[in-house]
């Protein structure tokens, strides 16, 4: 028996897919919110170098107990980026930043135009709508390949994911995985045209969108094969899909040259430290570092790394899971996540954060925990979710996650 599905179902105004979209970002923004902003009022008194106001750059932090509880405790590490690079465009910032693609930036400077001028809160809108997109298409993705049921634990499973609070923090993962997630769904559907708009978002929220290309290609390819209708008919949509990510992420990287800034790989090296090497070196590497450091950050990203790899190994062999566009979408992506390698930081820097966007992984998790015994799901929900609850409390105290 096939487990997709010819007609994937439509998302209507009603439909409780929605519901629980809605309903597990609020359970995220509440639930989260509550425990850092407890975190952050609790410890604060012990971190007085982390008031400088320089560590926000140009934000308005909020200065009032009330307000850090609620607000001030989301601005952290890559998010001050993100937000600054929306009040004052590339010009105005280090040329480091030039590396962030615009698309979060110029939502969030939209929001807070309706909000006041208000960045922090305009960002956290911004995640909060597109980590519910996310869920959305999570879960439609899972029930069209798997059956009902797989989706909603796909979208359980990446909501309780130890780093999800990147999600409904002013950071771009959201933002991306929902776009990516809408131009995988509307080509399913067919729908070639909403797609190419899509995938052509999703590169310019950041470089990966680049990738998109190869499983739209995938699934265009395969759906010839199993329909064999005239492509004529739909050959300038899917041509236009297929090449709407390359377009996008083109662009980007053209307008940064023409704008006098340093190419994307030296500013990596300038800024940040990191270079580019084969995947093995840079898996290999960074094993090596973990063994030797053994600190928070190696050891969540070279857990992370591994996890990922052997969700994608059995992908691979498991023909159940062995969605060939989505198993292209895993393999390109780690292969570049894996070929980084960053110096006086962990080598694999991040990762644990990139991995969220690796919704393939979520969707064969969602399908195993549809099958298993409740038990193991309850296993899997209080380990991850109390993992997610320590390393969420330590975001708010500026631990570096990712």
């Amino acid at each position: 028996m096939k487990s997709s599905r010819t007609n994937p179902r439509r998302v209507c105004a009603s439909h409780p897919v929605i519901a629980w979209g809605c309903g597990l970002t609020l359970a995220l923004r509440i639930g989260l919110g509550l425990v850092m902003g407890t975190a952050w009022l609790v410890v604060q008194r012990h971190l007085p170098e982390i008031l400088d106001p320089s560590v926000y750059g140009q934000l308005r932090m909020p200065t009032s107990n009330v307000g850090n509880f609620f607000i001030g405790v989301w601005p952290r590490w890559d998010a001050v980026h993100h937000l600054n690079l929306a009040m004052g465009g590339y010009f105005a910032s280090s040329p480091g930043e030039s590396v962030f693609y615009p698309l979060y930036a110029g939502l969030t400077w939209l929001l807070a135009l309706v909000l006041g001028g208000r960045y922090i809160e305009a960002g956290l809108l911004l995640s909060t709508i597109t980590a519910a997109a996310v869920f959305v298409f999570l879960i439609l993705i899972g029930d069209h390949l798997f059956g009902d049921e797989s989706g909603k634990w796909a979208a359980i499973s990446l909501a309780a994911y130890p780093t999800a609070v990147f999600l409904i923090a002013p950071f771009t993962e959201a933002l991306f995985l929902a776009l990516t997630l809408s131009a995988i769904y509307l080509a399913y559907l067919g729908r070639w045209w909403p797609a190419a708009v899509s995938a052509f978002l999703a590169s310019l929220a950041r470089g990966p969108g680049l990738t998109l290309s190869l499983p739209l290609a995938i699934l265009a390819i395969r759906q010839w094969d199993s329909t064999h209708r005239p492509i004529r008919f739909q050959a300038v949509s899917v041509l236009v899909a297929v090449a709407a990510p390359l377009v996008g992420g083109v662009s980007f990287l053209a307008w940064r040259s023409i704008a006098g800034f340093p190419s994307m790989s030296e500013t990596l090296r300038q800024y940040t430290g990191t270079t580019f090497v084969d995947p093995l070196t840079g898996i290999v590497t960074a094993l090596r570092q973990w063994i030797t450091i053994l600190d928070l950050p190696t050891t969540l990203d070279t857990l992370s790394a591994l996890l990922f790899l052997a969700v994608t190994v059995v992908m691979a062999f498991n023909p159940r899971w062995r969605k060939i566009e989505l198993l292209a979408y895993m393999l390109v992506n780690i292969g570049f996540l894996l070929s980084r390698r960053t110096e006086n930081a962990t080598s694999l820097k991040s990762i644990s954060r990139y991995v969220l966007v690796l919704f393939p992984a979520f969707l064969v998790a969602g399908d195993y925990l549809k099958q298993a015994r409740s038990a193991t799901r309850f296993l899997y929900l209080v380990i991850s979710s109390s993992l997610l609850i320590v390393l969420s409390a330590l975001y708010a105290l500026w631990f570096f996650l990712g």
